[in-house]
């Protein structure tokens, strides 16, 4: 269960809200999922791969047009002057040899915001899906839903990873985010496109996880667990020469969900620990290697 007062309920927002714009059933429902940018001092490459996204990618393709934008992987990073955390700077400094030398510049990792507008204006979805997996790159993610709402404001967006899972109200405050999906989002992101498909407005009101503007009020629902975890991502959608490792392409493997342990300095949210099936991971390495070339990374 939810430990929130707010979970299942209805709260006031600070301020007048908009309606979720509404689109109608089409056999060309189409869904663009993002990877936002992230700016800070460094990045990995084992960090970029955009394994959630492909989740929801495979569970969504039964019923959308999906395409994927990862807007972080694969662009050299362009250097900042100026940025929010000048707390560090007496540690990140230049000339300077410490453990943190190799991280004195303040960087952006990805598109910029001109880029990601022109991306959405080209593909011109009716649902733009944005990943936001960490509460520090907040603002880098409101940007993708800020972009999609300039290129229409009749693009529905939608907020999932575990910074919206966490503080749904927060983003759902901000005037470009229509909806935000708290816990596991493949079965929430597919109810959703399909409610707003047929034109169903009720129907939102029942699928778990998912959060929206209604009137003055937010409806919060309690995080979402998938009932079956053996679905297999749609690493179709990605160029797997992006995303490489010492020049070896890698891609990685959601064997369980959730976590066994209770550590005490833990914000994990209250998804229980599960499992997949031995037939479902062979299944998958077996895929993944007619996608990939001998002596890549798995």
């Amino acid at each position: 269960m939810c430990q929130s007062e707010f979970c299942g309920s209805f709260i006031a927002p600070p301020f007048p809200l908009s309606f979720a714009p509404l689109f109608h059933y089409s056999d060309s429902t189409k869904v663009l999922l993002v990877q936002p940018p992230i700016e800070d001092f460094y990045d990995t490459s084992i960090r970029t791969y955009p394994l959630g996204l492909l989740y929801v990618a495979a569970r969504a393709e039964d019923i959308a047009d999906v395409v994927l934008l990862d807007a972080r992987t694969g662009r050299k990073p362009e250097r900042l002057q100026e940025h929010e955390f000048h707390e560090l700077d007496p540690f990140y400094k230049e000339r300077i040899y410490t453990p943190f030398s190799f991280f004195s510049h303040y960087r952006r990792f990805g598109l910029t915001f001109t880029e990601i507008r022109k991306a959405v204006e080209k593909e011109m979805p009716d649902l733009v899906a944005v990943s936001s997996m960490c509460s520090a790159y907040e603002k880098q993610a409101l940007e993708v839903a800020m972009a999609a709402k300039e290129a229409s404001r009749e693009i529905v967006t939608v907020m999932g990873g575990i910074h919206p899972t966490l503080f749904p109200g927060r983003l759902l405050s901000h005037r470009d985010v229509d909806y935000c999906v708290r816990g596991e989002g493949e079965t929430p992101f597919f109810e959703l496109v399909s409610a707003l498909s047929r034109g169903d407005i009720q129907a939102k009101r029942q699928i778990r996880g998912l959060c929206f503007k209604e009137g003055e009020r937010f409806h919060l629902s309690d995080p979402n667990v998938e009932s079956d975890i053996n679905l297999l991502p749609g690493r179709q959608f990605l160029d797997a020469d992006r995303y490489r490792i010492r020049k070896k392409r890698y891609t990685f493997f959601l064997t369980s969900r959730g976590c066994p342990f209770s550590c005490g300095f833990c914000g994990k949210p209250p998804v229980p620990y599960r499992r997949r099936s031995i037939g479902s991971i062979a299944g998958e390495y077996r895929r993944v290697r007619g996608l990939t070339h001998r002596g890549d990374r798995l």
